[in-house]
Formats: structure tokens, sequence, C-alpha cells
């Protein structure tokens, strides 16, 4: 039953607003009173001026209403009432229900105040409220109603036949009584703030008179998919149901208290009609959370639904962040895209939809040293800038899968984490990956002076001798090209935070082709932390001749998988000998030019040519291979040979001087054989000449056959490099095998005879023995010349014809007469040209008319007249 009215002195003033017909506004539940008042009773009296009709609100939480206002429209006007203001149109009860009057007001609540205590109610008088259709609305601000406004803190919505709809209001904060046909109703819910909407008949319960209705609720379920993740906001769905299947749903107002007490995002208590609610819940940390209902009004029983089958009120709420894995760097190359996901970071990932759906978020990037632990180099996130130890703010957009993608950039090398992480108060979401950069590629150079040789051939500028110490320097360098490799990386940047150990070395032959590789002395190279990414050692050695190249091919680098492509250095060289060693290889041999002998003052060579062995040797005391074809830098002018100006043991004639020897060496012959190891030298087509001087009486050389004895002093060797022969190892002497040396000469012996007979004139060589001459039987050789001088008396032919060549040291021509004018007789004169060495030219006489008797006859005298 109503209870009489007071007016409040504090009274909230009723005004009343004008008729619109705007199109519906979109309003949203106040974020910070919804659910803290709410409409309790309307009551319509069936029209008329004057005729009691009501709209009653209650307090459920202590609540300061300034400024507040409570709308309502009745088919034709929207009009408004402003609470806090004191009017004789409200009246308002104390919790246990009576009303408030001066004398029990709380302190000065009742003129200035406007908190009310949980329990309190308004009842605020107002006329011509439709019975039939209509909306009242309560919101917590004085300002002007616009679109999408969160300022509803409940909204009714009545209607018989088709409903108004002047607010659009979301159902969490809405409730709806359809169907209402009286024309005079009490529209209340019961008990006091909570319950459902009925009608309890045509007499008003103003006040705390409600009377609680019989519920029709069986029971309430809650309904979930039992995973969430710590980055979504999960939906709990609180069904009301009218029997035990569910089947129907109960769509009277009721009030739910949810379990846990906190994680609610729209609230913990929630009043809703129409049978169900999706209750918004967040769970920032990994773990289960169980679900239920903690009050109700209707206070019934519930149960739980995980993915429809009854029984279980937990949900797991698995632990989620930013996924995204950063393959392996090259440093200072921008990556391509890489993806970032918010998921869950264990089981079958599933993504967050909440925040990272069709969005730009702002990420903090943070990056940290990993190995080495210390740095100078940012990264670059899509062109942004982050130091190390400071989070910096990227802006990354997602797409409608929840993907978003962004590229890196680390100029240096080593191992490094980006940690990123969001929070924008509800959601906190982080990861992280540690990955490697490597550098683009090794430079491996020498940096000393002469080092490079571009001609890779043996024109190239002398550098170090075989196995003399270089430095040799190995980097990390930072990309530039894709197309770069091997010696183009030595132009690039460092990357100081490259170290790597027991890189190891090898060493590639350029030139000469086909030669030996030869050694490196150090085959490996580590790069510590304190190198700055660039390591020389200063006692790198090549063992051979030549030029080279050196390769470095690392090892994994930080993690297993991880390689830098081998790289090879510029052509290095040229190296070349520390010193020579010589060896008499061939002594050779006298050449004999006839018959096993040759004369006195007869130029003779070799019948082998002396050999000698050079040798080549780096600092090392190992002899080299490859000092051949244009490494070689000496040649026989480079070879100092001293050339004997006498026999080794025969004297002269005097028996105290040696026999005198004339040597021209021939350098245009000799060979140098440098395919073999060691090198050979075959000395030229030299010439040797025992001197002979006329008269032969008196010739120092005119002596005894003996065997020849000469020596050949090796006395330096210097190539162009400056390269010389090791300490001691010169002189050497070669002594060729001696040939046999007689002295000799020609002679043309007189003959005589009738002046009509043919003479026979001899041609002999001799050869003296130390005592007297003999003719050389030996001599099959040597060629006389003739010519015939005639004195007019007789002419003669001579067969053979000039020249005439020796056998058994002999030969003979025969002067026939042709002619022999009066008186007969006469002599002929034959002239001899023979070589130097067995002059001085011959002279015969043949004399034509002497009869030389019978040469039967035993006995001739010669009577003188």
């Amino acid at each position: 039953m109503g209870r009489p009215l007071r007016h409040l002195l504090f009274a909230l003033l009723l005004l009343l607003g004008v008729a619109t017909s705007a199109a519906a506004l979109n309003l949203q539940c106040s974020t910070t009173n919804s659910g803290k008042v709410v409409l309790n009773e309307l009551f319509s009296g069936g029209g008329g001026q004057g005729n009691l009709e009501f709209v009653e609100i209650y307090f459920l939480q202590p609540t300061n209403i300034s400024g507040w206002k409570l709308y309502f429209h009745d088919n034709n006007t929207n009009s408004s009432v402003v609470l806090g203001q004191g009017s004789n149109q409200a009246t308002s009860y104390l919790p246990g229900g009576g009303e408030y009057s001066d004398n029990n007001c709380p302190g000065q609540v009742c003129t200035t105040a406007t908190t009310f205590p949980a329990g309190s109610f308004i009842v605020y008088r107002i006329n011509n409220i439709s019975s039939e259709r209509g909306e009242l609305l309560l919101t917590d601000t004085t300002q002007q109603l616009t679109t999408n406004a969160a300022v509803v803190v409940d909204h009714l919505r009545y209607y018989s036949n088709s409903p108004t709809n002047e607010w659009s209001v979301p159902s969490d904060c809405s409730l709806t009584l359809a169907d209402h046909t009286s024309s005079s109703k009490d529209i209340g819910r019961v008990p006091n703030g909570s319950g459902s909407w009925t009608d309890t008949g045509s007499t008003p319960t103003e006040g705390a008179t409600n009377t609680t209705p019989t519920s029709n609720v069986d029971h309430y379920e809650i309904w979930h998919d039992g995973q969430g993740l710590t980055c979504d906001t999960e939906t709990i769905t609180v069904k009301v149901c009218q029997n035990a299947d569910c089947s129907q749903l109960y769509t009277g107002a009721v009030t739910v208290t949810m379990s846990p007490s906190t994680g609610w995002v729209d609230g913990q208590t929630r009043t809703f009609s129409n049978g169900s609610l999706g209750m918004r819940f967040r769970q920032n940390s990994p773990g289960i959370v169980t679900f239920g209902i903690n009050s109700a009004n209707p206070n019934v029983s519930y149960l739980c639904r995980e993915n429809g089958i009854a029984g279980d009120c937990t949900m797991e709420f698995s632990d989620s962040g930013f996924l995204f894995s950063v393959p392996t760097q090259i440093a200072n190359k921008t990556s391509s895209a890489i993806t970032l996901t918010a998921a869950s970071r264990s089981g079958s990932p599933r993504r967050c939809q909440d925040v990272f759906t069709s969005v730009t978020r702002n990420i903090t990037f943070l990056l940290s040293y990993v190995n080495p632990a210390t740095g100078t180099m940012p990264i670059f996130i899509n062109g942004t800038q982050v130091n190390a130890g400071n989070p910096t703010t990227v802006p990354l957009t997602f797409n409608a899968s929840g993907d978003a993608t962004f590229t890196v950039k680390y100029s240096d090398a080593g191992q490094i984490r980006l940690d990123l992480s969001y929070n924008d108060g509800s959601t906190i979401l982080d990861g992280n990956d540690t990955f490697v950069v490597r550098p683009a590629g090794l430079c491996v150079e020498s940096p000393d002076p002469n080092a490079d040789c571009a001609s890779t051939n043996g024109s190239c500028t002398k550098f170090k001798k075989a196995g003399e110490s270089f430095n040799l320097r190995v980097k990390g360098v930072q990309w530039v090209a894709d197309s770069e490799a091997n010696s183009d990386f030595c132009d690039n940047a460092v990357t100081p935070n490259f170290a790597l150990n027991n890189i190891p070395l090898s060493l590639n032959l350029v030139a000469p082709a086909g030669g030996s590789t030869g050694s490196l002395g150090q085959s490996t190279i580590s790069i510590a932390a304190t190198d700055n990414g660039s390591k020389t050692i200063d006692n790198q050695s090549i063992s051979e001749v030549g030029v080279f190249t050196i390769t470095a091919a690392p090892p994994d680098y930080l993690v297993p998988g991880v390689t830098i492509p081998a790289s090879t250095s510029a052509a290095i060289g040229r190296f070349y000998p520390d010193q020579f060693t010589t060896a008499v290889a061939v002594n050779g041999s006298l050449a004999n030019l006839c018959n096993g002998f040759t004369y006195t003052g007869q130029p003779f060579s070799y019948a082998v040519r002396p050999q000698l062995a050079v040798a080549a040797w780096n600092t090392l005391l190992g002899q080299v291979q490859n000092y051949r074809d244009d490494f070689r830098k000496f040649t026989i002018a480079n070879l100092g040979l001293g050339y004997p100006a006498s026999d080794l043991l025969q004297n002269g004639k005097d028996n105290l001087t040696k026999m005198v020897v004339n040597a021209v060496p021939d350098q245009a012959t000799a060979v140098i054989t440098d395919t073999v190891v060691p090198l050979t030298v075959t000395l030229g087509n030299d010439s040797f000449t025992y001197t002979r001087t006329l008269p032969t009486e008196t010739d120092q050389a005119r002596i005894g056959p003996f065997t020849a004895r000469l020596a050949i002093i090796v006395n330096s060797l210097v190539d162009t490099d400056g390269v010389t022969t090791a300490t001691g190892d010169l002189p050497k002497t070669i002594t060729p095998l001696g040939n046999t040396i007689r002295y000799g000469e020609g002679i043309i012996q007189n003959t005589f005879g009738p002046e009509n007979e043919a003479l026979t004139m001899p041609f002999l060589a001799l050869y003296y023995d130390g005592a007297a001459w003999h003719t050389n039987t030996l001599d099959n050789c040597s060629v006389f010349a003739y010519t015939k001088v005639e004195n007019g008396t007789i002419a003669v032919s001579t067969v053979p014809a000039s020249p005439l060549t020796l056998s058994g040291g002999t030969a003979a021509i025969t002067l026939t007469p042709v002619n022999d004018p009066a008186p007969l007789g006469g002599t002929v004169i034959i002239q001899g040209d023979v070589a130097t060495w067995l002059e001085p030219d011959p002279v015969g006489e043949a004399t034509f008319g002497i009869w030389r008797g019978n040469n039967r006859i035993i006995n001739w005298k010669e009577i003188q007249r």
C-alpha cells in the first residue's frame, strides 16, 4: 500500500522537456555508476492530469546523484527531471521504509546533500505517464545526450504494440518489458532494487511496500569454453533457465553477483533480462579460474557448462605473449618481414583477438646484448632506432588475423635479444627472442706494403721471402651488397662485436701453374672479444715461392648451424727464395775433334756439357719447388763463372809454365732447366784452345801428347731480386774429363822424276812426341788445300782436286805433265793451305826431267862431270 507523502526540503526539481522527434541516440553504459542506482517501479494511473503516477528509483550503493537526470518518453514527448535540486514533486524514504523528515534526516542531508545511502528510495511525481508504451532513462550527466555518450545508469522500455526507440542502449544497462497492454498498471521489480520486472496489478506499491512475486526461474547456467588467454577478455554467458534443460529462458529481470570477486570487466554484480547475459572476464596471469554465482535474485541453484557439457566450472587461462622468431641476420642488412603474433605461448597457438585485430598498437622494443654482453650499436625496427637498455615504442599494424610484421637491421655481429611488451592498463603482454647476427663475410688480407699481386704472376714486386713472417689480417665486416664475396669485403665497415676462435686458414696456389701449394706458418686465427672484430697475426708465413691466396673458412658462429661463408683473400705475393745452394751435377767432358785427339791450337768444346744444380731455399731451410718460369729471377748472366787461362797440370816446353789456354764462353747456348728440383744450369758450347805460336821450333806449346786438365770456377750466383747463395756455398770447381792434345804440323813432301811420267806428291800430318815427329796416323779429319805454281817450263794436271782430306794422317796428289816445251822438264810448286793448328802452311816441289834410275838397282853412283 502507498505511504503518505512528505515534501522533501531538498526535493528534486521536476523539469519538463520539449517534445522531440530526433532519431534514436546510441548511448553507452556509464563506466562509473551503472549498477549503483536502478529504476525500481513505474505506476500509471490511466492518464489524466493529477492522477497518481510516479517513478521510483532505488539505491543499491551509496551514491551522489548531483547533476543526474531522469528522462521519460510517453509516445509524444521527451521530458526529464533533474535530480538533487529540491522539489515538491519528490519523496524520499529511509532504508527501513520510513519517510525522510527534518527530524530524522542525518546531518544536513535533507537540505543540502545529494548523496543517499544504500537501500534508500526516491519517488518522483510525474503526470501523464503512458501506461502502454514508453521509456525511462536514468543518466549520470547534465550534459546534452550525444551519440555514444557513456552516461546510462539504467533504462526501461515497455510497450504493448510497436516499441518506442528514442534511445538505443546496450542490453547490459537496459531492461525491456514487452506485451504490456494494461491502461492502468503498477510495473515494479521486487525485492527492492533487484528481481524481474512484473505487473503487480493496478494498485501502486510506493516505497518499500513492494511484495515478492513468485519466481519463474528454475536455475542458472554459466557457459564457458574452458580455455582462456591472459591477453584476451573472455565472455562468460549466464543463462536464466525456466526449465530443467534450459530450453526456455526466463526474460524477466534478474540480478547476479559472480565469483571470483575480481576480473569482471563490467562489474561483478549485474542486473539483466532477456534470459542471458554475456559477462566479460579478464585474467592477466596464467592459471585456473573457477566461476560461480555468489548470490542471485531470484536465489536459485546454478550449474556450469564447458562447451555445452555440464559439470566443469573451471577455465584454464594460458600464458600468452608476443610470438615471433627472428632468423639469423646479416650485419647491416635489413631483414625480410618478421611476423609478430599475440597468442598463447604453449600448445596449439591461439591468437589474442581483443586488442590485436585490425588495429595499430604501440609496441615497446628493448635491445639487450647477449654474446658478447656489451656493445655500442643500436638496432633499427622498421627504421626506428632502438638503443640497448632504452625501451622504445614502435607502432605496428595488426591485420584481421592478428598478425603484424616488422623488420630489423643491426650493424654489428653477435647474439642479441629483443624484448617486446605492451601494456594498456588492462592487457599486459610481452615476448622475446634471442637471435644471431653474423658478419656478411670476412676480409682476409695482408696490410703490409707490396702484399697485393694484381697481375698474379712473376712480374709483381717482390713481397716476402718464402718462410718469412708477414702480417695477415682477418676481420668480420658489414653487408653492403649481395654480390660481394671474398676480397670485395675488405672495403666494408668492421663488425666490432665479432669474435670467433680457431678459424681455419688454408693456402691456395695462384702461380706458377702446376707448382707446389706449400704450407702456411699459422693454420688458424682466433678473433677475441677485445679485438673489436679484426685480428692481425704478425707471424704468418708461406713456405713457397709464388703468388697465393689464403682462405678463411669459419666454423659455426655462436650457435650450431649458423655459418659465415668462407672468404678468400686477393692474390698475395710475390714470394721469393731466401738463398741458393749449388752443386756440380755433371763435370762433363772435353771433346776430341778427330779420332781421339785434338791438335794444340785447335778450338774444342765439350763432349758432355757440364751441369750445375741450383737449389732455392726458404728461410726455414726448406727447399722450394716453385722457383721457375717467370718466378726464376736469374739467367746465365747472373752466374759468375771463371774460365781457365791455363791447364791445371801440364807444363809447356820449358817445363815450368803451364800450358796456356784461351777460353771463349758461350752463354747464348747455355740452358737453365727449372722444371726440375733442384734446377739445372747446363753450360753453353764454350770453346777452349791451347795456344800455339810459330815458329814451331821455339813454341812453348811444342810438347808431347797430353791429357787436358781444365777447371771452370763457379764464383757467384745473384738473381735480380738480390738472392744469393748461402754463406760458404761458393766457389765450386767444374773439371770436365780431359781430351788428348797433340802438337801437330802439316807437310808436303817434294817429289821428282822423268819429264814424261806422272809424279806422286805426299801430304802428311805429323805430331810431335816430345822428341821426334811422326805421321799422325789417327788423323782422318784434317783437310789440306793446295794450289800449284808452274814456272812455264812444264805444265801439269793434278788429281785429286783441292782440298784433300787425310786418311791415316796422309794424302797425295798426282801431277801429270800435259805440256813440256823445250828444253824438256821443269819444276812445279805446290802451295799447301792448312788449319792454323798445322801451320806453317807447307810447300812441296815436283821436279820433272830427273831420271831416277831403275828401282831394282841396288846401288847407284852418280858420276860428276
